[in-house]
């Protein structure tokens, strides 16, 4: 999201970006849960969609190719970082680790 809300050249680094709030935009728990219970029965990661899509074309009784995904490239090239563990400081964790901690929890994160 740093560099989908402008990266460097809006916030300058991406410590700045974590400590403005704007990233507090990717809480969704609100969204897939009800007075703190979660109301669903699967999970899927994105970084797990590929996969994901099998289980639901299995859940789904499909054959395995009947929902896929398109093989177009999603990224606009811009990050020049790929590891986001070089833009994470300890400060900025802790911060993360505050305001995203029931999605991380409940999506079994660790960083």
């Amino acid at each position: 999201m740093y560099y989908y809300y402008g990266g460097a050249e809006r916030y300058g680094t991406f410590e700045n970006f974590i400590k403005t709030g704007d990233f507090s935009d990717l809480r969704s728990f609100e969204l897939y849960s009800i007075r703190g219970q979660v109301i669903f029965d699967d999970l899927f990661k994105f970084e797990e969609l590929e996969e994901s899509i099998s289980v639901i074309n299995n859940k789904l009784g499909l054959s395995s190719n009947s929902i896929s995904l398109p093989t177009k490239k999603t990224k606009g090239g811009s990050r020049k970082v790929k590891d986001y563990k070089e833009l994470i400081n300890d400060d900025v964790k802790n911060i993360i680790d505050v305001c995203m901690a029931r999605e991380i929890k409940l999506l079994d994160y660790k960083f």
